[in-house]
């Protein structure tokens, strides 16, 4: 079809590099575990022109019920969810079958991301594999090394606290393997029937957890004054 002509200074459009015969698609799939991250990831590839696409996974399994069905787990995070009851967690459900949907339409080069400190990003891992159990692990992009920012430098507690320029740097590096023994469905299986309401990372090893795992150092960051909660827990996350 004709197309309107372009001007010698117009803004080029994004497109697919082109590719050999026998090849339908070049671009890789990134599967990540958290909606922040996915979007930073997204711009880093939009300025870059690149074809590549993000599956994103907005639900966190560190919380809440995992063994029985989603109306189980919906239910729960409704009932202990601040937001207006017009608000509910039908759009976790949503996420995961959308999560799954973009990986069973995107090519077969696909590339995981993982802050193992996240106990959220373990989790969506280990369910990832278990959905997923025929399908190669593979080089992925492990953040567990040291991210220097000014005075204070540690291994990211998340992707989603990581700037375009940091995900730029970890796109640009490495790419390692997950080890064997946990890069199958067996470490979901396993958090399922101990059908724990919360999930926990401790020595790098995802665990499942009692309720009241996080109780003393919350107490910790208690005083004689009132304070508001968010000072709490932050005080809690960074002790």
């Amino acid at each position: 079809p004709a197309r309107l002509p372009r001007g010698p200074h117009a803004e080029a459009p994004l497109c697919r590099p082109e590719q050999p015969a026998g090849r339908a698609d070049l671009s890789t799939l990134h599967v990540v575990f958290g909606e922040r991250a996915a979007g930073t990831l997204r711009m880093v590839l939009r300025r870059r022109g690149s074809s590549d696409q993000v599956a994103s996974l907005g639900d966190c399994f560190a919380i809440g019920p995992i063994a029985g069905d989603w109306d189980v787990r919906v239910a729960w995070l409704d009932g202990i969810s601040p937001a207006p009851p017009d608000v509910g967690a039908d759009w976790m459900k949503r996420s995961a079958e959308q999560f799954l949907a973009d990986i069973r339409s995107g090519g077969p080069d696909r590339l995981v991301w993982i802050a193992p400190q996240s106990a959220c990003e373990q989790c969506g891992l280990q369910w990832y594999f278990a959905q997923f159990p025929d399908a190669p692990a593979g080089p992925m992009i492990i953040a567990d090394q040291p991210i220097v920012r000014g005075w204070f430098n540690s291994a990211p507690l998340g992707l989603g606290e990581l700037s375009e320029a940091e995900i730029t740097g970890l796109l640009d590096g490495p790419r390692r393997h997950w080890p064997s023994v946990r890069a199958s469905p067996e470490p979901w299986r396993r958090l399922r029937a101990d059908n724990a309401l919360l999930r926990v990372v401790e020595g790098g090893e995802l665990r499942s957890a009692e309720p009241d795992y996080f109780d003393d150092l919350l107490f910790d960051q208690l005083s004689t004054v009132w304070n508001k909660w968010a000072r709490v827990v932050g005080g809690a996350m960074v002790a």
